[in-house]
């Protein structure tokens, strides 16, 4: 994790324990900074549609980043299956040490290598100021029901 200030970290996360569905929320949420090659084979080039790969909204945004713009009406899975190859070759061209940067104003203090790795690099918010205990306690209640708010949200005590 790489803090820049109190308020915003940088927090790298590897395959072990996040979900396709939690990557899928940070890059639709835009809190995606850098993402491996190793997923992109996997969610994107390996897959097929959105049962196996990332939703729809998610592979526009990361398609965006290449650049190539789909129309909104568009069936993007129909999109990348026609283009695979294509594609393929445009994300792993961008990228750099494995890792494909969806915000390069980001990435300049990373010196980051994923080349064979599961990897991704996110935004992630912290809060100054503790709230109350209680709210902690019912918060980490909910994180222990939730393994994906758990992928996402720390607490600091």
């Amino acid at each position: 994790m790489c803090c820049r200030s109190q308020d915003q970290c940088l927090h790298q996360h590897t395959y072990s324990s996040m979900s396709k569905k939690s990557i899928a929320d940070l890059i639709i949420d835009d809190r995606v900074i850098g993402i491996s090659v190793k997923y992109l084979d996997e969610y994107i080039y390996g897959a097929t549609s959105s049962y196996n790969g990332f939703r729809q909204d998610a592979l526009r945004k990361i398609l965006e980043s290449l650049p190539l713009k789909v129309e909104d009406k568009e069936d993007i899975w129909a999109y990348v299956n026609e283009n695979k190859k294509g594609i393929k070759y445009l994300y792993s061209s961008k990228c750099v040490n494995g890792v494909l940067w969806l915000k390069d104003s980001k990435k300049a203090n990373m010196a980051l290598e994923s080349i064979h790795e599961y990897f991704i690099v996110f935004e992630w918010n912290t809060v100054n100021k503790p709230l109350d205990d209680t709210f902690y306690e019912i918060l980490e209640q909910e994180l222990d029901k939730n393994s994906e708010l758990k992928d996402i949200i720390l607490i600091n005590s």
